[in-house]
Parts: C-alpha cells; structure tokens; sequence
C-alpha cells in the first residue's frame, strides 16, 4: 500500500484526541508505503483506529486482552480473525504469520521477554517483526516536568513523570541498544531503526493531554471521539500541529520504530 503525500495527521485528529493523534500520525508517516507480508498478526490491536488509519487493511488477525478494545474493534471490521489475548501467551500456531506488527504496546507489557519469545514462535522463518516502542527519553523530555526543572522544581518534576508513567502503564521504557538486545535474546534481530516524537514534539504530546479532555467525555457517552468526524472539524488542530507533524527525524526521541527479521 502506497500513500504518499497522505494527510495522515488530520486522518488521526478525526478519529482519535489531538495527543494520541500526533504520536498515530508520526507513525503512521513511517509505516507509508510498507509492504507487510501476509498472513499478518497485530499483537494489541486495541480498538483498531490505528490499523484502520494507517495499515493495509484488513488485517489476517488481531489480539488483545481488552475485551471492550476488541469490541470496538469488530464493528470496524478490518481483521479477519479477533482473538482476547496477551502477548505472553499468543493463540496460534508456530510459525503461522510471515509478519507481526505491535503499534507502541511492548511498553506495557510486564513480561516483555516472554512476549518476545512468543512473537518469534509464532513468526514463520525470515518472518518479519514490525513495532514501535516508548524508549527511556520520554520522561526527560514531556513538557510539564521540563517547565518545572526550569524553575527549579525538580521535585515536583520527578513526582509528574511516576505519576504520568503509572498512570500510561509503561512497563519497559528502554534504549534502542536495550530494545535490540531483547529482540535479539528472543531471535530478533533489527535490520532497520528510526526515532521519532523528538523534543519539541514530545513536550507538545505532553500538554495536549489536556486539551483533549473535553473528547474524553464526548467518547464515554458517544463511543466515539469526535461526534462529527470531519475534516472542517479538526481543521484549526491541524494547523496548529502541522509544523510537529512535518518534523525532521530526531537523532533521539522518546518512541523507537524498528523492523527486526527472525534468525
């Protein structure tokens, strides 16, 4: 599948708030013209917006432990096959997909190796692992604990990272280095890297938290995050973010996206 030139940033705004839209962008942006091999596993495939925006669709399967998650993700209709699963305990058979994808779940994993282990089981040989990862930057560089450093609160800083990162579930916030030698333990190995969310656009992810707040309740009673879901909708966002959108890739940044083949 083929979309250059794409808007995948207001793509992202219509389904989904303004911060996780500019992370599913981004992403988004580096998945454009992949070839995923089928058949194709999602490994969290959560309520499915991000394969509906962003992959060749439909997808062979999809797991995840969420039962709601996987609820929302059936009225989509863009896998063949929905399973409730972790990823330390994948219900198919070995080598059974030529590719496995996980948009930025591995983080909350607490049993990441095992989860490892299990993508590379169920991968057939040469099979490829495509995935996105938070790495150890993200906490240095959210916005509000870098506002409050500058000032001189380190401590409340310190106290707004543990908070944010609880409350996101990250389990595994890891180096590139440590991201690839735990792909490799597992029969892994990365033949491709690529960072992205850089500084400027980490500390904006950070604030637009809040701005979204008003589409957490239009989602609670609606089912949905934005009653019309239009492009004239989400035209001001848009321009507002377009310049972090169309950022140049970081040298570092607090997400890694990395393809890895198995051995």
């Amino acid at each position: 599948m083929t979309l250059s030139n794409h808007d995948h940033l207001t793509e992202h705004l219509k389904l989904v708030p303004a911060h996780r839209a500019i992370v599913r962008a981004l992403e988004a942006k580096i998945y454009d013209g992949m070839e995923l091999t089928r058949p194709v596993l999602d490994i969290g495939c959560g309520d499915g917006y991000f394969a509906q925006a962003a992959l060749p669709v439909p997808l062979d399967a999809g797991i995840d432990p969420s039962p709601t998650a996987l609820a929302e993700c059936a009225r989509l209709g863009i896998y063949r096959e929905l399973k409730q699963a972790g990823g330390a305990e994948i219900p198919f058979p070995n080598a059974s997909f030529a590719t496995v994808v996980s948009n930025c779940v591995l983080e909350h994993i607490p049993a990441i190796d095992k989860t490892l282990r299990e993508i590379n089981r169920v991968l057939k040989p040469g099979g490829t692992f495509v995935g996105t990862m938070v790495t150890d930057q993200l906490s240095p560089l959210l916005g509000i604990p870098r506002w409050l450093r500058s000032v001189g609160l380190d401590s409340a800083a310190l106290a707004y990272t543990t908070w944010f990162n609880r409350k996101a579930v990250h389990h595994n916030m890891l180096s590139l280095d440590e991201w690839s030698k735990k792909l490799c333990d597992a029969g892994l190995v990365v033949t491709r890297s690529q960072f992205y969310m850089g500084p400027e656009t980490t500390r904006i992810f950070d604030f637009l938290h809040y701005y979204a707040l008003p589409s957490l309740f239009v989602h609670v009673i609606f089912r949905r995050w934005l009653l019309w879901q239009d492009a004239r909708n989400v035209a001001l966002t848009a321009a507002m973010l377009r310049g972090v959108y169309n950022e140049p890739t970081p040298q570092n940044g607090a997400c890694v996206f990395v393809t890895a083949v198995k051995k």
